[in-house]
């Protein structure tokens, strides 16, 4: 299964070519399963400027199962995962995206993302990114 971060999305629904958003369209015209946190719904919707618009992409987006929601440990997790990374010498700059990993982790999710916060979480962790070489 693959979760796609906001900033994958938004690239690809404003047709804003990438190495990432090429692999989405890939993705989806080969029924790649893809999975969608909440987390980045709301963070799509969030940056979406109007109404009609927003109506337009909840449709969509709705094509997706959800993740399975946080739990406590789940919440715990991601900010022992924030803490790691700080430690380290590599501060991550959203708890956000701590709980979008550690989603990924417990599930066993890959993650197709640009951020370069995600390649600094998957170098402290178990977290599988796609990768391109």
């Amino acid at each position: 299964m693959l979760v796609v971060d906001s900033s994958v999305w938004i690239d690809f629904l404003n047709g804003h070519r990438s190495l990432e958003s090429e692999y989405l369209a890939t993705c989806l015209s080969d029924d790649v399963p893809i999975v969608l946190p909440g987390l980045v719904r709301a963070e799509i919707l969030a940056g979406l400027r109007g109404d009609a618009e927003a109506r337009s992409i909840e449709s969509l987006l709705k094509a997706f199962d959800a993740t399975p929601e946080a739990s406590y440990d789940d919440y715990d997790a991601a900010a022992a995962i924030y803490r790691t990374c700080r430690r380290a010498g590599a501060a991550v700059g959203s708890v956000v995206d701590c709980l979008i990993a550690q989603t990924c982790l417990r599930h066993g999710y890959t993650l197709l993302a640009k951020d370069k916060d995600f390649r600094r979480i998957a170098g402290h962790t178990g977290l599988r990114l796609v990768e391109f070489s």
